[in-house]
């Protein structure tokens, strides 16, 4: 840097980084503080332990939430959906992350009872669900019945990868529920119900692998977490 008098005083090192949002902690007692927003945090936390990745110390400390921002100034977002989950939510701070199998059984989606941390079968995830149900419990999905179908589906199709069962565990049972992955698509291949088996593939139509876990390869990702612009 010039001192004005055509000498060097010494150097300034800066970085460029993306706008990834507002902390959670900054949304406490506003409106964008809702249950659909806490759902959609649930299901980036799933996507990373689909992918191999948890935090040691979980993201949730006292009453909120930290690691966590949400992408509220996206201009493509109106009020309403900035309300009802369909923001674009980061995890930040991987200096606890370390890698991780998850065995959950269940996704993070409204259910009862809450379930000991070796039913879930995961300690992180199960935690979510128990800061998830503080304020507004759900009544209407016995975890149980969850818990027997993911075992009947894994035994049935004893190939397939947790997160593939996990995926069709939640476009069975919870039509309702926004997807962890908008660019994935599932389609039942059979005439069983309850236990079908499915082609699933990716938003530019190539079938995935039901067999492997997600792979963290960027391009990939591009294609399984945003829907194709033809995609309705």
């Amino acid at each position: 840097m010039d001192d004005g008098h055509g000498e060097w005083a010494g150097m300034v090192f800066f970085t460029l980084t993306r706008w990834c949002g507002v902390p959670w902690t900054n949304l406490i007692q506003k409106k964008y503080n809702t249950q659909e927003n806490k759902f959609l945090v649930g299901r980036t936390l799933e996507a990373l332990h689909d992918m191999g990745v948890e935090f040691t110390t979980g993201v949730i400390t006292g009453s909120t939430l930290r690691h966590v921002l949400l992408d509220l100034q996206d201009p493509a977002l109106t009020s309403e959906t900035r309300r009802t989950g369909h923001a674009r939510c980061y995890i930040v701070g991987f200096g606890d992350a370390t890698m991780h199998h998850c065995k959950r059984m269940i996704p993070v989606v409204p259910h009862l009872p809450l379930l000991s941390i070796s039913e879930f079968g995961c300690e992180e995830l199960r935690n979510f669900c128990c800061y998830l149900y503080r304020e507004n419990p759900p009544t209407d999905t016995n975890a149980y019945k969850l818990v027997e179908w993911h075992l009947a589906y894994a035994e049935k199709y004893g190939h397939y990868h947790n997160s593939m069962v996990l995926m069709v565990q939640r476009k069975l049972l919870f039509p309702d529920q926004l997807p962890i992955y908008p660019g994935i698509s599932i389609a039942f291949e059979d005439g069983d119900e309850t236990y079908p088996a499915v082609k699933v593939s990716d938003s530019t139509g190539a079938t995935l692998d039901v067999t492997q876990p997600l792979s963290l390869e960027a391009e990939f990702l591009q294609r399984i977490l945003f829907r194709s612009p033809s995609v309705p």
